[in-house]
């Protein structure tokens, strides 16, 4: 598989992006169904996850809003709902093999000019949260 056809197929939201036809299978984004999948590796001890994306506005709170002005954003909201109330549910039971990152504390994936201070700042963020998740995880709930 070309690394194109790859970066493809893990773009494709269905009802947004069409799926991706490969050796005549069609494919969709695999977050769609295991949008954090540690489970995968359930009983190994010294697995590590890192999900990202915890800073999310609560939808069961009434005073958050959504964009829903245009059908796309409407539907993004949606869809962007579902799959943060779905993830909510994937790492229970792995809190301890999980470290948690915010969103806000990184870059965007479609930022190409970081500058040396942010890439400093990034690398000190994930220090900080690996250290948590370090100093955390032996400690019984």
């Amino acid at each position: 598989m070309k690394i194109a056809d790859a970066i493809r197929i893990s773009t494709s939201f269905p009802g947004m992006y069409s799926p991706v036809l490969f050796e005549n299978r069609k494919f969709v984004d695999g977050g769609l169904l295991a949008p954090y999948p540690i489970d995968y590796f359930c009983g190994a001890e010294d697995v590590i996850g890192f999900l990202i994306n915890r800073d999310k506005p609560d939808p069961n709170d009434k005073g958050t809003h959504y964009e829903t002005d245009t059908i796309d954003k409407y539907f993004y909201s949606l869809l962007y709902i579902l799959l943060n109330k779905y993830q909510d549910k994937c790492y229970l039971g792995y809190e301890k093999n999980t470290v948690f990152m915010r969103r806000s504390e990184l870059v965007s994936p479609m930022d190409y000019n970081i500058t040396k201070e942010k890439k400093q700042t990034l690398l000190d963020k994930g220090k900080e949260c690996f250290l948590r998740f370090y100093v955390n995880k032996d400690k019984d709930d």
